[in-house]
């Protein structure tokens, strides 16, 4: 790549981030290479595979030089200071992120003006991202502003804030180390080949102990960050051991957990909470709920992505087990021109399969051959579609 990183990082940028660096530069004319590095941010935006030697050759008449290295160095120094300046708000997808940002600048920009003497004024944005920071369970923010604020305040304001900020930092330190641990048991669960813990009987123990420990941290700390995570590690175990029941109760307590906290709060993570509560209600066989729950899911799932894909599965097949033939019929054919589709060899080969079960059920068996002639891919699969390609071949012919 010609520009490597520079390229990236250019060709990644929003259509408001591009005129908001191209009004920087016009407003900034007295700027040492301000011409320059304006028409080399737009040389490598307007040609992406555009070289070095070419861009050089633009500005300089030469090959590439130091100078040249310079002002790539200045042009990606200015880039990221305006992506840094610019309102939070259109900078991230969640709150949470907005927040996580926000309170280190505010944080920077009050120990700013308590070491220039506007203590007062410093003093008060230091406590406003302390607050923020307690709001959204940004554990490591909390214990760095705690610890600002103990330095400006300790020697003027006495024992009395000290204890108050120590207290938060000692709070922070341990449901910061639970996190951890939930996030370790969280990936564990979730990739066990990763951690070599896919054998049944070892995966299974250590996914309920797992579920165990995290249930009484979730207890003991009531983080809803602790509560995202034991949540996921216990739904999926409880739906290991098909205990769908269970695992039903927590999909639902996990919804309500993720909508009443705005530190966990995500679109996506709203859509994954409804496909969980469809997944038990489709194991359960209650399929009018689980329709329900999956078209919620896709009200929150971005469309054309894979987790969409995902979930139209669900949606086929509580429609297909409930005998709803023309709704599964239209659910397939959504299925079959989504832009995921062709992603690996597996998806089009089962949703394939899942047509000619679909045509079988219709009586229309010549059709259902012709349909289990593009899901061959799944021969070489071994965990069990083998098994009902085998088995739905036989019924064919």
């Amino acid at each position: 790549m010609a520009h490597s990183n520079l390229t990236q990082l250019i060709h990644g940028l929003k259509t408001g981030e591009v005129q908001l660096i191209r009004n920087y530069y016009s407003s900034m004319v007295t700027l040492k290479d301000a011409t320059k590095r304006l028409q080399l941010f737009d040389i490598i935006k307007s040609d992406k595979k555009a070289t070095d030697e070419f861009a050089s050759q633009k500005l300089y008449k030469c090959k590439p030089n130091s100078a040249y290295s310079q002002l790539k160095r200045r042009l990606k120094e200015d880039i990221l200071n305006i992506l840094l300046l610019q309102d939070s708000k259109r900078r991230f997808n969640s709150k949470s992120a907005q927040a996580e940002f926000d309170v280190r600048r505010l944080l920077i920009a009050g120990d700013i003006l308590v070491s220039r003497g506007l203590t007062n004024e410093g003093v008060a944005t230091l406590y406003k991202a302390r607050k923020m920071a307690i709001e959204y369970e940004l554990y490591n923010e909390i214990v760095s502003c705690c610890e600002v604020l103990i330095s400006h305040l300790a020697t003027k304001s006495g024992a009395k804030d000290y204890y108050e900020n120590k207290k938060i930092i000692d709070v922070a330190i341990e449901t910061n180390k639970k996190l951890l641990i939930a996030k370790d048991y969280y990936y564990k669960v979730g990739i066990p080949t990763l951690f070599k813990l896919n054998e049944s009987s070892t995966y299974i123990n250590f996914s309920r102990e797992a579920t165990k420990e995290l249930e009484g941290f979730f207890s003991e700390s009531k983080s809803a960050k602790v509560g995202y995570y034991y949540h996921q590690v216990a739904t999926q175990y409880f739906s290991l051991i098909k205990n769908y029941k269970k695992a039903l109760l927590l999909s639902k307590s996990f919804l309500d957990l993720v909508q009443k906290n705005k530190s966990i709060y995500l679109k996506r993570t709203i859509a994954n909470a409804y496909f969980q509560i469809a997944y038990n209600e489709l194991q359960l066989r209650n399929y009018n709920d689980c329709i329900k729950n999956t078209l919620n899911a896709l009200k929150y799932f971005k469309e054309g992505l894979t987790n969409e894909l995902l979930t139209i599965e669900t949606l086929f097949l509580a429609h297909f087990y409930n005998n709803d033939a023309k709704k599964a019929d239209q659910v397939l054919q959504r299925a079959l021109t989504h832009p995921k589709l062709n992603s690996n060899k597996f998806l089009p080969a089962k949703w394939h399969y899942y047509k000619a079960c679909y045509l079988f059920k219709q009586k229309k068996f010549n059709e259902a051959n012709d349909a289990m002639s593009n899901c061959t891919y799944l021969l070489e699969d071994k965990t069990g579609w083998l098994y009902g390609y085998r088995i739905l071949d036989i019924m064919i012919t």
